[in-house]
């Protein structure tokens, strides 16, 4: 499920109102007849509400220029550190060129076109398999493989960008990121977020239901002291506030909606808000934070030792992980790869030994190749392949002693010849 960025129809709070009692009312006139008219009015910091005011209650009303009121709510749009579902920039990018359009002539039409060529940009990006995710745009693989970590990121910058609007509406995204994105990394920081909210609306709740209760009994006591005419009228006016506020808490409800919109601000609608308050915040209370980032720190150093291959250390970072924190999306993911990547192993028979080869022949050693009949034992081969005996050295020593003697003989042999010879003479 991907979320919707906001829509950027929100009027401007530029119109100045002065009252007879001196009042004076800021806000967006979004309704005038002859009789009263009807203000989107600040009442605090990021939240509104209509107020019908009569204009005979009006000593004087200012209206800023159309091109101010119409870039008020268009000024800070610029691309965020992630990007955005590629169904949700036309809800950003019409705004825009229908202001240019509006207002070609605006001061604001250049920093209007600056804003539509920066949407646009991402857009292309977007529409060609990438996503933007703190700043770092991911590659189409790799935008496939984090889907669900980017999709849960965007959700939570949505929830941080409502809260500043409207405080049910940030929680009814968390609502969404807990059913489609609790595996996420984000989802930790998105627990922590709604935890400080709930005060918060709690706070909001409980004056809008104390506001709703005095303007009861001051339309009880207007209509105890008018009569004819008048009463109807204010009868009439009565009933139309009710059947809008019924209508539009009853749309909200069809839409199942854990969260009903505070701009509703039915006596119903916030009592059915104040009653779910503090079962939220037990149960997110309950939630350990602090366990699933460690979970999550220990997925990230599973990714590392992946990495480096060693399998054995990721399993144990990894089982570790997912008993403190089951539905890490990131750390299931390891777990496959680490599994599939040991199958791989394991179905991989090893290499066939080698013979080692034989020792290159020195210079001092000759070769001797010898062709063996393949019919020869081998010990007839090893005793051919010796050399004869007077080629070695014992044999050369040998052949030196031998010619020594029989030169030694011969030359005896003469000399006892020649003594024979003179005795005989």
């Amino acid at each position: 499920m991907l979320l919707c960025v906001a829509t950027f129809s929100l009027h401007a709070l530029a119109d100045t109102i002065v009252l007879t009692n001196g009042e004076k009312v800021e806000g967006k006139v979004t309704a005038e007849t002859d009789a009263e008219v009807t203000v989107s009015a600040r009442v605090s910091a990021g939240i509104t509400d209509d107020r019908v005011i009569k204009k005979s209650d009006i000593v004087s009303m200012t209206k800023d220029s159309p091109d101010l009121a119409a870039w008020e709510p268009l000024k800070n749009l610029r691309p965020g550190k992630s990007s955005l579902p590629l169904a949700s920039y036309d809800a950003v990018l019409n705004p825009l060129k229908g202001f240019l359009n509006e207002y070609p002539q605006s001061k604001f039409a250049p920093d209007a076109q600056k804003a539509l060529d920066a949407f646009a940009a991402d857009k292309k990006r977007v529409d060609a398999g990438e996503a933007k995710l703190d700043d770092k745009w991911l590659s189409k693989e790799e935008t496939e493989k984090e889907r669900v970590q980017i999709n849960g990121q965007m959700a939570f910058n949505y929830m941080k960008e409502q809260s500043a609007r409207d405080m049910t509406a940030a929680l009814n995204t968390f609502d969404a990121i807990e059913k489609n994105y609790s595996g996420a990394r984000s989802f930790p920081d998105a627990v922590e977020y709604a935890q400080k909210l709930l005060p918060a609306l709690k706070a909001e709740v409980d004056r809008r239901l104390k506001t709703a209760n005095d303007k009861k009994l001051e339309r009880e006591k207007q209509l105890a002291a008018l009569s004819g005419k008048e009463k109807t009228a204010l009868q009439d006016e009565i009933t139309r506030e009710r059947t809008a506020a019924d209508a539009a808490t009853s749309a909200a409800e069809k839409q199942n909606l854990k969260w009903l919109p505070l701009g509703v601000s039915t006596e119903r609608s916030l009592q059915n808000t104040s009653s779910k308050i503090p079962s939220e915040m037990q149960r997110l209370n309950s939630m350990q934070v602090g366990k699933l980032r460690a979970a999550q720190a220990l997925a990230e150093k599973a990714k590392g030792l992946v990495t480096q291959k060693d399998f054995a250390g990721a399993e144990t970072a990894l089982t570790q992980a997912l008993n403190d924190w089951p539905k890490n999306e990131l750390a299931t993911r390891l777990q496959n790869e680490v599994r599939a990547a040991k199958a791989t192993v394991v179905a991989t028979p090893p290499p066939a030994p080698t013979e080692p080869a034989p020792p290159a022949p020195t210079e001092t050693e000759p070769v001797v190749k010898a062709e063996v009949p393949s019919d020869k034992a081998a010990s007839e081969v090893e005793v051919e392949k010796e050399p004869p005996f007077l080629l070695t050295a014992g044999g050369a020593v040998t052949m030196v002693v031998l010619v020594a003697f029989l030169v030694a003989a011969f030359s005896a042999f003469k000399k006892i010849k020649g003594r024979a010879n003179d005795v005989l003479e």
